[in-house]
């Protein structure tokens, strides 16, 4: 592993934990061991920033129809109990 690639991990862990938090984070200590746990970490960020971007999505898309989401659930929850929604249930209050 050369000099650069050693200083991107340095930079990564930075960026992770904080300037100066790992004291021991330099160039000359960066080895195997130390790449597999940064690269676990780096996908345990990936996998859940899709997690989150996938929430991100769903309220972004919920927010933007919330009002006729709304409608659709009062109207579903009406129909499970047996009452008709005649539409006069004003729910922007």
């Amino acid at each position: 592993m050369d000099q650069k690639v050693r200083e991107e991990y340095v930079r990564i862990i930075n960026s992770i934990w904080g300037d100066g938090i790992i004291y021991y984070n330099h160039p000359a200590n960066i080895n195997d061991a130390v790449v597999v746990i940064i690269e676990d970490c780096l996908n345990c960020i990936r996998e859940g920033g899709k997690g989150l971007l996938t929430a991100h999505i769903f309220l972004s898309f919920f927010y933007l129809f919330s009002s006729k989401w709304q409608e659709f659930v009062v109207s579903f929850a009406l129909g499970l109990v047996g009452i008709e929604d005649t539409g006069g249930s004003d729910i922007s209050n």
